[in-house]
């Protein structure tokens, strides 16, 4: 049985890699948002 340290370090891991997947998932809607081709009921459904 993995001791709590390692449980503790599992849980850091997991908590960076969803912030990292967050942030990667922000900069795309920006980046759809900004794009010329983004039609504007996409847009209004992004940041509304």
């Amino acid at each position: 049985m993995k001791n709590i340290d390692e449980i503790t370090d599992i849980i850091d891991v997991l908590k960076k890699g969803i912030k990292n997947q967050l942030e990667s998932a922000t900069v795309t809607l920006q980046l759809v948002h900004q794009s010329d081709d983004c039609p504007e009921s996409i847009s209004k459904i992004l940041y509304n």
